[in-house]
């Protein structure tokens, strides 16, 4: 997930009230986003669902250590 700006509360803010939905503090908005940044899921990479690619990398990785890359 993004990180959530003040910008980004702002515009949300501004399209809530241009429709007249209802209207909420940035306060309360940034404290819903940040809750729900807090709430996500973290990030998958290849290498969190490809036991495959992870061997490879690490392989990689290992090899580059060892040569002083």
């Amino acid at each position: 997930m993004t990180t959530v700006t003040r910008e980004m509360i702002g515009a949300a803010h501004d399209v809530m009230l241009a429709k007249g939905d209802f209207v909420l503090s940035a306060a309360i908005l940034e404290r819903i986003y940040l809750a729900m940044e807090q709430a996500a899921p973290p990030p998958q990479t290849p290498f969190d669902t490809c036991p495959t690619c992870e061997a490879l990398a690490r392989t990689v990785m290992l090899e580059r250590v060892s040569n002083g890359l």
